[in-house]
């Protein structure tokens, strides 16, 4: 037994009590292998998605990162916490988490798909309340029919400054 005391960790704190988004250009590899689950090809489908989440965040824009999901969408931000559950709770979210965000440079590794699941990596390096802060972290996301998202599950880490990644990320 370890005598060391681990603190809590609530990495909402530097957002002003939310989380992170994660976007970035799309790099596309499919492990699919046959039929679209999407109805389309999947690698467009999931380009055209990853593009969006990422406009809509690089634009502070909660209507467009909303449109993303399904209406019943589940949005799980923090694996111990509640899920944004429905696109009224995604906007809300997006709101409030972006507000403080500014000159965002972000970027995806590649995505394995394989029907209608894809994960994928990202790496984001921004401005928050005039901090240069970098999140690394991965997207597990589910897809319905015309391409919506009807959930996503996200697991994120925090580091002070703009970090580059590491040599071979992403691949």
């Amino acid at each position: 037994m370890s005598s060391r005391r681990e603190l809590p960790l609530d990495r909402r704190a530097f957002l002003g009590g939310t989380g992170a988004l994660g976007l970035g250009a799309p790099g596309l590899l499919v492990a699919s292998g046959g039929r679209s689950a999407l109805g389309g090809g999947d690698r467009v489908a999931i380009a055209r998605w990853l593009e969006g989440y990422r406009l809509a965040w690089v634009r502070r824009d909660p209507d467009a990162a909303a449109a993303l999901f399904t209406p019943d969408a589940v949005y799980q931000e923090q694996a111990f916490q509640p899920a944004y559950i429905g696109r009224d709770a995604i906007r809300r979210y997006w709101a409030t988490v972006t507000a403080t965000q500014s000159d965002v440079e972000l970027r995806y590794g590649t995505p394995v798909v394989a029907g209608r699941k894809a994960a994928v990596e990202w790496w984001a390096n921004l401005r928050n309340d005039g901090a240069d802060v970098t999140l690394a972290g991965e997207f597990m996301l589910t897809f319905a029919r015309r391409a919506l998202c009807s959930s996503l599950r996200e697991y994120w880490f925090f580091a002070e400054g703009r970090l580059a990644p590491p040599p071979d990320w992403g691949q």
